[in-house]
């Protein structure tokens, strides 16, 4: 995947990784404080964005495979001098994060993790998105059953697992300090 590396003078690097629909420049709002305070800054792309591979499935997974590009950019890191990592997930970045720490054999070596905005748990995104709308018949508010409904159905169609990308309620099992 590509990634832009802006090295500092630590040898804590800070992974960002930028949320669904959004170019990695997105992460350059946090480079230039964590450049500051000494940190070397890796942003990176993933899976599924303009001109990167994509998802074999052809869909964002919000997490659930999106974290192997983060293992990825994360063993870079440690093979060019990362001694400690520092995780920073914005909006869907987040989930990918928190993915990352449940499932790679290199979460041992983040010391920290911001999220900036975080889109999780995505099962509660959908709900309060959808009780913000109303229906295009009458102007009512979308109940919650049809909220209900349509996330079966997008088990169905497209494989959520909504338990398996509901991060937060194994949170309790993280032991890494986490800004939200």
């Amino acid at each position: 995947m590509d990634a832009v590396l802006v090295r500092g003078s630590s040898n804590t690097w800070a992974v960002l990784f930028h949320g669904k629909n959004a170019a990695p420049r997105e992460t350059l709002r946090m480079t230039e404080p964590l450049w500051d305070a000494g940190f070397t800054v890796l942003a990176i792309a993933h899976r599924n964005d303009e001109g990167q591979p994509g998802d074999p499935s052809k869909l964002h997974r919000y997490g659930t495979t999106e974290w192997e590009d983060l293992d990825g950019e994360g063993a870079y890191a440690l093979a060019g001098g990362a001694g400690r990592v520092v995780l920073g997930g914005l909006s869907t970045g987040g989930a990918v994060a928190l993915s990352f720490l449940e499932r790679s054999d290199i979460a041992d070596s983040v010391v920290g993790v911001v999220l900036d905005a975080p889109q999780h748990p995505f099962g509660a995104t959908v709900d309060h998105n959808a009780a913000a709308r109303s229906l295009p018949v009458g102007g009512l508010p979308v109940p919650p059953t049809l909220t209900w409904f349509a996330k079966v159905i997008g088990s169905l169609r497209f494989g959520v697992d909504w338990g398996e990308i509901d991060y937060v309620s194994r949170a309790e099992r993280l032991e890494v300090p986490i800004l939200h």
